[in-house]
C-alpha cells in the first residue's frame, strides 16, 4: 500500500507537502527535510526540500533512501526474524551471504557519490546503518569468512537442537524468492542474487512471480521505459496526492440521476432486491452450519466468497442488455452499473456486512435470546442485513442519495468551504448506519 510506502520511507526524511505544478495547475507532493536529516553530502547535501519534479530521481540516488528500499526488498526475499531463536541456519547463511555481496555493490556506487575528505566517515555511517537493519536480530558481528561457523551460527545451531518444532528455510521465503533469488544447479549463488535485487529495484523493475515457459522474472516494463522499483514509488509518492478540485473520471454515485428513464431500465430487474435475498440465504446458511453438530462444522462453511456479487451483476447485466437493440443505450447503462458495482463493493470490503451475516448466532446477536420462534429470530437477524443493505430499488436510491451528500460535506471540507460542529446534525431522524 502507498501509505504503508510512504510510512517507511518518505517520513524517515521528513514530512511531505503538495504544491501546484507549474504546467497542469495540478497538485503534486514533494518533501520538507526534518532537520536532523538534512544530507550533508552527495547531491543533497545542504538541501532542506525535495520538489516534487525530483522526487523520482530522488528516490534512486539518495543513499539513506537507497539501503532502506533495498533492505525492505531484501526482506521480500529473504524474510528476517525478530530473534536467533527463530531463524533456521541455514536462512542465516543465506541472508548474510546475500547481504554481504549487496553491501559490496553498494559500497562501489556510494564511492562515486562522495568526493569530499570525509567522505569514509561517511560511508561508514552507511555501512553501520545497513548492518544494524539488515541483521536486527544477530547478537554478535558475524565473520563474513566462515558464516556457518560464526557467533550467531553456533546460537542457532544450539537452540535449534532444542526446539520440538525446527524452523526450515522454506518459511523464510518471501513473496519475492521466486523471482529474484538466483540458484545455480540447485545452490545459491550470491552475487547474482544480489545483482538480481539491485537490478530489480534500481534499473529494471519485475513482475512478481516467474513467466510460465520459461520460469524466468517478468519485466514489468519494456523497452526504453524500463524503470526501476525505486524510481516508479518516486513516481507514485509524487503523484499521491487527492485534489479536491479533480472529479472521478469514473461515474460515482452522486453523478447518476437514479430517477432518469435510463436508471429505471437498469432496475428493471431489480438487483438490489436480488441481492438482498441472496445476502438473506447466506445468513441463513451461516447460521445452519454454525448451529451444526462437529461433524457438520467440520466441512468447508459457508461463507461470503470474492465472486458473490461479482456473479450476481454478471448475470443481472446479461439478463437485462439483450433487451435493447440499440448499443448507445447499452452503453449508457455501463456508467450505472459500474456505480452500483462499486457501491456493493465497498460494503463487502467492511466488516458490518460479515458481522451483519453472522447475526444469526447468539454469541453475535444477544437479541435472538428473546425470540420465542425460529421465525423470530430469523426476524431479528434479517433486520441486521437490512441496516446496511438496500433491500430494493428504493432503499438503495434514499442510499445513494444520503451517501452523495456526506461525499460532498466532505468535499466542501476539504476545500475549506465549510466547517460542520456535531451542534450542527440535529436532525432527530440521522441515522449513522444509514448515511455513511
Amino acid at each position: 500500500m502507498l501509505e504503508n510506502f510512504m510510512s517507511k520511507y518518505s517520513k524517515s526524511t521528513g514530512p511531505s507537502y503538495t504544491e501546484p505544478n507549474k504546467g497542469t495547475n495540478k497538485l503534486k507532493r514533494g518533501i520538507n527535510f526534518h532537520k536532523g536529516r538534512i544530507r550533508s553530502h552527495g547531491e543533497y547535501a545542504g538541501s532542506t526540500q525535495i520538489k516534487p519534479e525530483a522526487i523520482p530521481e530522488f528516490f534512486w540516488k539518495d543513499p539513506d533512501l537507497l539501503i532502506r528500499q533495498t533492505i525492505s526488498m531484501l526482506d521480500k526475499v529473504i524474510r528476517k526474524p525478530r530473534s536467533l531463536r527463530n531463524m533456521a541456519l541455514e536462512t542465516y547463511i543465506d541472508r548474510t551471504a546475500v547481504s554481504i555481496e549487496i553491501w559490496k555493490l553498494l559500497e562501489k556506487g556510494f564511492s562515486t557519490l562522495f568526493k569530499e575528505v570525509d567522505a569514509d566517515a561517511e560511508l561508514k555511517r552507511l555501512e553501520e546503518m545497513w548492518l544494524s537493519k539488515v541483521h536486527p536480530y544477530a547478537k554478535n558481528a558475524f565473520d563474513p569468512y566462515n558464516i556457518s561457523n560464526d557467533e550467531n551460527a553456533i546460537y542457532i545451531k544450539r537452540v535449534q537442537k532444542d526446539k520440538d518444532t525446527k524452523d526450515t528455510r522454506s518459511a523464510a521465503e518471501g513473496a519475492w524468492h521466486a523471482a529474484l533469488w538466483i540458484t545455480i544447479d540447485g545452490k545459491a549463488d550470491y552475487l547474482k542474487s544480489a545483482m538480481t535485487i539491485l537490478g530489480h529495484v534500481y534499473k529494471s523493475e519485475f513482475k512478481i512471480g516467474l513467466d510460465r515457459d520459461t520460469q524466468k522474472p517478468v519485466q514489468r516494463y519494456s523497452g526504453e521505459n524500463k524503470k526501476g522499483a525505486a524510481e516508479s514509488r518516486g513516481h507514485a509518492l509524487q503523484n499521491s496526492t487527492n485534489d479536491p478540485r479533480d472529479q472521478s473520471p469514473k461515474k460515482a454515485l452522486r453523478d447518476i440521476d437514479w430517477n432518469s428513464a435510463l436508471a429505471e431500465k437498469y432496475f428493471s430487474q431489480d438487483i438490489a432486491a436480488i441481492i438482498y435475498d441472496a445476502l438473506i440465504n447466506l445468513q441463513n446458511e451461516i447460521t445452519k452450519h454454525n448451529n451444526s453438530d462437529s461433524e457438520e462444522k467440520a466441512k468447508h462453511p459457508p461463507r461470503l466468497e470474492k465472486n458473490f456479487f461479482g456473479k450476481l451483476f454478471y448475470d443481472h447485466f446479461g439478463k437485462i442488455a439483450p433487451k435493447f437493440e440499440n448499443d448507445d443505450i447499452k452503453n449508457d447503462l455501463f456508467p450505472i452499473h459500474d456505480a452500483v458495482r462499486l457501491f456493493y463493493r465497498k460494503l463487502s470490503e467492511g466488516e458490518r456486512l460479515k458481522r451483519a451475516l453472522s447475526s444469526g448466532n447468539e454469541s453475535v446477536n444477544p437479541k435472538l435470546s428473546l425470540a420465542k420462534s425460529e421465525g423470530e429470530k430469523k426476524r431479528i437477524a434479517a433486520a441486521e442485513i437490512a441496516k446496511i443493505v438496500p433491500r430494493n430499488f428504493t432503499q438503495f436510491k434514499q442510499n445513494a442519495d444520503a451517501k452523495s451528500a456526506n461525499t460532498d460535506m466532505s468535499r466542501y471540507i476539504r476545500l475549506g468551504k465549510l466547517i460542520v460542529h456535531s451542534s450542527d446534525i440535529g436532525d432527530p431522524s440521522y441515522d449513522p448506519d444509514v448515511q455513511y
